[in-house]
């Protein structure tokens, strides 16, 4: 009886060790942020491509990718290339309808389509505006109006539109840019398109202190103001400019500004493509050259 009596006792502490350990092992697992399939094990990556005196950013994050403008129409065989090595993209924004933003965009959607093609209220006697709408139509792709306040996703990160708000007249072509703020493993980046000064008053509070800014209208020192940037706070700054262009950009004000305020400033027209990787929370930057 005594024998049988310890065999119990030596059972029961060995199932009391195991659950211990089981609940040990789920605590772990669900506390644990560098577990396999957490946030921390994915990334997202952003190259402001070099597409000369325009602009076009290709995102990635956690498979799916989207795109930002499609520079001019001599650089569509690049842009289309960026975006077939990344496997498509779920969505493109057209910022607004100037051809050094959506020149290449009409051949992008015909080689390329989106499941989503997003702009603003703001039409455009252009070719590449023609061009872009007709492509959209023949692909039946799903097109919205940009809107302040509306919300996308892109793998693990969160998507705002800051501005424009629909409904507002901004004067400005340039205004009526499509801005977004993108937040990824508690990371923020905000991408303005053109807009110009009266536009940054409108999102420069609600964007909040961000890491990653690709300046506005190529560094003109119409946008990018101390306004804009003393609520911001970049760490980072990209401008997409071409080399000896003859607007004169990036201007000198925007360039002393974001000095004044600490940001690490990288140019396509010196640095080719230049892109940014956020994994684990941290951010690191390559250039092409």
């Amino acid at each position: 009886m005594r024998g049988k009596s310890i065999k119990r006792g030596v059972r029961a502490i060995c199932v009391a060790l195991a659950l211990l350990l089981c609940a040990l092992t789920l605590s772990a697992c669900e506390f644990d942020n560098t577990a396999p399939g957490r946030a921390a094990s994915g990334k997202l990556v952003l190259t402001a491509l070099d597409v000369g005196q325009g602009d076009s950013i290709l995102i990635t994050c956690e498979g799916e990718s989207m795109l930002v403008d499609a520079g001019i129409r001599d650089v569509k065989q690049k842009v289309i290339a960026a975006v077939q090595d990344a496997g498509g993209v779920k969505m493109i924004f057209a910022t607004h309808p100037h051809s050094d933003h959506i020149g290449a965009m009409a051949e992008v959607i015909r080689a390329c389509p989106p499941e989503l093609f997003v702009m603003p209220e703001k039409t455009h006697t252009s070719a590449s505006y023609r061009k872009m709408i007709e492509a959209l139509e023949d692909h039946n792709t799903e097109t919205r109006y940009a809107d302040a306040g509306q919300k996308y996703t892109l793998g693990g990160a969160d998507i705002t539109v800051l501005s424009p708000e629909r409904g507002r007249d901004y004067g400005n072509v340039n205004d009526f840019s499509i801005v977004l703020l993108i937040e990824y493993q508690g990371r923020k980046i905000l991408l303005t398109g053109d807009a110009g000064r009266d536009a940054e008053e409108f999102f420069a509070e609600s964007a909040g202190d961000v890491d990653i800014l690709k300046v506005g209208h190529h560094g003109s020192f119409s946008s990018t103001s101390e306004m804009l940037l003393s609520h911001i706070l970049p760490e980072y700054a990209v401008i997409s400019c071409a080399t000896d262009n003859e607007y004169g950009y990036p201007h000198k004000e925007p360039l002393a500004a974001l000095e004044k305020y600490g940001a690490e400033v990288y140019r396509t027209d010196e640095n080719g493509a230049v892109t940014f990787t956020i994994e684990g929370g941290e951010i690191s930057v390559s250039c092409e050259r």
